[in-house]
């Protein structure tokens, strides 16, 4: 029985490593195209790059809507979505519907929500999913909305303790 059981696990380990006919390109095979950097024509509108006599930087963030993740990559962001990113406002309490960002007169009000938003917002930009957009729309006109005369938005309390870091946090989600 030893035997035939090593035999076979040679056997399979053998033909796993066979060798194939390379892969003939087909129109899923992805292109480079490689610039010295950004352009900074008309069409750059939506990127932010530094102008002279600054030097130019040579990688700048994509707008997350004009990227349409395929393969694996797209595998993990799927299990990002219908894991612990996608469904935060259903488990942490510093996501919940009173939370400070979304009512200022709400109980935590803290970066928690911000960091998460920030992520989660270009999430769904990303996937072109509605449940996120709709989401994340909620929670960033709620914070636009507690906007007050003198500029200050956000968690009441926060402004009490003259804490700004959590709405600094919101504006990268904003």
């Amino acid at each position: 029985m030893l035997a035939e059981t090593t035999l076979g696990i040679v056997l399979l380990m053998a033909s796993a490593t066979q060798t194939s006919s390379p892969a003939q390109p087909t129109d899923l095979t992805p292109s480079l195209t490689i610039a010295e950097s950004p352009s900074l024509g008309p069409h750059a509108a939506l990127y932010a790059t530094s102008r002279p006599p600054l030097k130019v930087r040579p990688l700048i963030k994509l707008p997350p809507q004009c990227i349409r993740p395929g393969g694996w990559l797209r595998t993990q962001l799927n299990l990002m979505r219908d894991g612990l990113v996608g469904h935060l406002d259903e488990i942490s309490g510093f996501c919940r519907p009173e939370s400070g960002w979304l009512d200022p007169e709400g109980k935590t009000g803290w970066e928690e929500a911000p960091y998460w938003l920030r992520g989660f917002g270009e999430l769904g930009c990303v996937l072109d999913d509605p449940r996120i957009i709709a989401t994340t729309k909620t929670w960033l006109d709620a914070a636009i909305k507690s906007q007050q005369p003198d500029g200050w938005f956000g968690p009441r309390d926060n402004k009490a303790r003259k804490d700004a870091w959590p709405n600094t946090i919101m504006l990268f989600a904003l």
